[in-house]
């Protein structure tokens, strides 16, 4: 994918691409199936779910934003009159009036659902004003990432291509050539910031799972680096309890670190498999009342295969079993 910036008047931005030439632009309506197509919203809608933002496929929603607050993505097969690249954007132009768009060419990235949505949060994080993450040993423009399985990892404004976690970055990985504060530019540069804490970061005031009989359950966001959601459930029976949190699905940009106190504030249990976005805490526990402690982390050495707690934001859901 490529940026390009420009600090010209509104007129040239209205005439940013194609030279103010008409693009016809098809949509990938029959050359993706409509799952792939909810699949590519949904990888995209997870990546911004931190943000005051809307990401929708509505475009009545979207005229109805303030122009300066909202951009289009437009994912097609016709890159002929750009040239060869996943995609292209104005740097900046979140904020610009006009309707100038960031593009997505779906035939250049195999028409694969992953790939595509990759591409389309890169641009649009060009939008927002951020820059390319590479390296400088060795030189590149992208970096790749590093890792395998479920927590191998890339930044966002690299590749994310052929990694499962793929988040914002600040560039703490080894030989970073940007070490730009993604979230400070997305929240500070665009006239929205994150969206209000769903659920209290103390256990004086947790929220309390749902019950239905044996079974709790719940949900929440992961909105900032220092949100920890926490949640309240009571047993009257000695036994085993066991939840599960679970990130997003296709793709979740949060690792996730569980952890059930008592009412003293004691850990009786903590869970966060460093090979698993997930988190599964059981633990055996007396009749009483107990606190799900819930927030992002990282893992390992970001200089080696790990990442740090910095971009582990999104949706997560709980499910449980009780006593």
């Amino acid at each position: 994918t490529q940026s390009r910036s420009s600090a010209a008047s509104d007129v040239y931005k209205r005439q940013t691409w194609n030279s103010g030439n008409t693009i016809e632009a098809r949509g990938i309506v029959g050359i993706v199936s409509e799952n792939a197509m909810t699949n590519i919203w949904k990888r995209v809608a997870e990546d911004f779910a931190p943000f005051q933002l809307n990401v929708t496929t509505d475009e009545a929603v979207y005229l109805a934003a303030p122009p300066r607050m909202r951009v289009r993505c437009v994912i097609t097969p016709d890159n002929e009159w750009y040239g060869s690249a996943g995609g292209v954007a104005a740097l900046g132009s979140f904020t610009w009036t006009g309707d100038t768009p960031c593009w997505v060419f779906s035939d250049q990235l195999s028409n694969s659902s992953k790939k595509i949505a990759e591409a389309a949060s890169h641009e649009i994080g060009h939008t927002l004003n951020l820059r390319h993450d590479g390296r400088t040993s060795p030189s590149e423009g992208y970096y790749y990432g590093h890792g395998s399985g479920e927590t191998g990892w890339a930044p966002i404004m690299g590749v994310g291509y052929n990694r499962s976690l793929v988040q914002w970055s600040k560039g703490e990985y080894s030989a970073a050539n940007n070490t730009q504060n993604d979230l400070f530019f997305i929240t500070g540069w665009n006239g929205f910031g994150y969206r209000p804490d769903d659920h209290s970061n103390s256990s004086g005031s947790a929220t309390s799972l749902d019950r239905n009989g044996f079974l709790i359950s719940g949900g929440g966001l992961i909105e900032s680096g220092n949100d920890t959601d926490v949640f309240s459930f009571t047993i009257t029976a000695a036994g085993s309890v066991d939840i599960l949190v679970k990130g997003s699905s296709p793709s979740s940009n949060l690792d996730i670190l569980a952890e059930i106190r008592d009412v003293s504030g004691s850990v009786r249990v903590s869970d966060n498999n460093p090979d698993l976005l997930n988190s599964h805490p059981v633990v055996t526990l007396e009749p009483g009342t107990y606190y799900l402690h819930v927030t992002g982390t990282g893992k390992g050495d970001p200089l080696g295969t790990g990442y740090t707690d910095y971009g582990s934001l999104g949706t997560y859901t709980i499910s449980g079993q009780t006593p």
